[in-house]
């Protein structure tokens, strides 16, 4: 009796067809798998922040200012222009960077040049891509953790502003002068009246596209429009943004955005998780904020101390 050694033809295709059936139905399962693990090492990177946050104002009395403008004219070469993240740099084992950062001269300086290129680990969600702007000789290192500048475009000048967490400090700007809530080397924890625990400090921003766009979104190291900021005017990952975004999907990724004229614009808080955003709240703590917080809330959660505070984050 002749005994069978192998499959034939249509039992082999029988069985590549119901392995193909059952990788076509893990493959979404473990997509999700690997998302859900970049989110929580995003959340875990944020909260790092937080705590670089709560360590400089230890040591130093207050927060850090958003962004920092010493000297003459915005192209003056004596002026140093920075942002919260060169202050946070001791905090987040980056100390040999700031070593290499001359803080008397602006970050544009060739002088800077190796400081602001410095792929630095905790600049980057793990979801989008660690990518740099080579477009001229003064490189500029992106990344997705920005600081919350509130319900304002980026001078914080509209008559309804709310003092936000972060702001602008400028020593002789004109814009600035006699007007407490955007003239200040930081805020002091007792100015947080809504509570800490009530305050969202950073959240995300999305990079872009290509390497050589002049896009300012994520530009961390550069103290305008659009580089170390992220708005309330909308809720994550909606709205139109308003800065420097020039490059062949600007005008549409990593979200609808008119190019405009620095320093006045905003943008909002995005990300490539699904579903909202990762976000650190003034006490250190983490959350991931969904797109469907209403604006009252998120915009609440962007102040002080207006007492505005409606209900839990989502």
């Amino acid at each position: 009796m002749n005994r069978r050694t192998g499959f034939t033809l249509i039992e082999l295709l029988v069985v590549i067809g119901i392995i193909c059936v059952l990788v076509g139905l893990l493959m979404p399962a473990v997509q999700s798998a690997r998302e859900s693990s970049r989110r929580t090492q995003c959340l875990s990177t944020m909260r790092q922040w937080g705590l670089a946050m709560q360590q400089y104002e230890t040591s130093n009395g207050r927060f850090p200012p958003g962004s920092i403008s010493y000297g003459g004219a915005q192209s003056d070469p004596t002026r140093d222009r920075r942002t919260f993240v060169v202050s946070l740099w001791p905090y987040i084992d980056a100390q040999n960077v700031l070593g290499q950062y001359d803080l008397q001269k602006p970050f544009w300086d060739p002088a800077n040049q190796k400081a602001v290129d410095a792929r630095v680990p905790m600049y980057y969600c793990p979801s989008d891509r660690a990518g740099a702007w080579r477009a001229n000789i003064y490189w500029m290192a992106r990344g997705n953790y920005v600081c919350n500048w509130g319900n304002a475009n980026f001078l914080q000048s509209e008559p309804q502003y709310v003092k936000a967490p972060f702001s602008d400090y400028q020593s002789n700007n004109p814009t600035f002068s006699q007007i407490e809530s955007r003239r200040e080397p930081g805020n002091a924890a007792a100015a947080f009246r809504d509570g800490l625990s009530n305050t969202i400090f950073m959240s995300e921003t999305v990079m872009a596209a290509n390497d050589t766009d002049n896009d300012m979104r994520g530009f961390m190291l550069n103290n305008t429009a659009g580089g170390p900021t992220f708005m309330t005017k909308s809720t994550p990952n909606s709205g139109t943004d308003y800065c420097r975004c020039l490059g062949p999907q600007s005008a549409t990724y990593p979200g609808p955005c008119v190019s405009w004229p620095i320093p006045d614009g905003w943008n909002s808080a995005r990300s490539l998780h699904p579903g909202g955003v990762s976000a650190v709240l003034g006490d250190g703590s983490t959350r991931f904020v969904t797109n469907e917080i209403t604006l009252a809330v998120w915009q609440a959660y962007g102040t002080i101390r207006a007492a505005d505070l409606l209900e839990a984050l989502p």
